[in-house]
C-alpha cells in the first residue's frame, strides 16, 4: 500500500518510513478536504437557515479538521502495517 515508499537497501526492499507517514497524510487530508467541503455545504444552509447554534458547532468541527495534520501524529508507525492502523476519529472510516 505504500509502493511510492520502497526503497532498494542493497540487501533487500524495504520501506522508508517517513515516506510511508508522507503518503499516509496525504491520505488523511484527502479525506479531510471532502469532510471540510461537506461541512461548508452544511454551513451555507445552516446560514440560509438563520441557524447560529448549528454555524458554531460546524465553525469548530471544521476547526478541528484544519488542525488534523499538526495534531494527529504518525510517528509512533514503525511498519507500515501500524501506520495503515492509524487513523483520526474524526474522520469517516476508509
Amino acid at each position: 500500500s505504500f509502493r511510492n515508499a520502497w526503497r532498494d537497501t542493497g540487501a533487500a526492499i524495504a520501506h522508508d518510513m517517513p515516506a510511508c507517514r508522507a503518503i499516509h497524510m496525504g491520505r488523511i487530508r484527502s479525506v479531510r478536504d471532502r469532510e471540510l467541503a461537506r461541512l461548508d455545504m452544511e454551513y451555507m444552509r445552516a446560514d440560509e437557515r438563520g441557524d447560529a447554534a448549528l454555524k458554531a458547532a460546524i465553525a469548530v468541527e471544521k476547526q478541528a479538521l484544519r488542525d488534523l495534520p499538526q495534531t494527529f501524529s504518525l510517528d509512533g508507525a514503525a511498519t507500515p502495517a501500524a501506520l495503515n492502523a492509524l487513523w483520526p476519529t474524526i474522520l469517516p472510516a476508509r
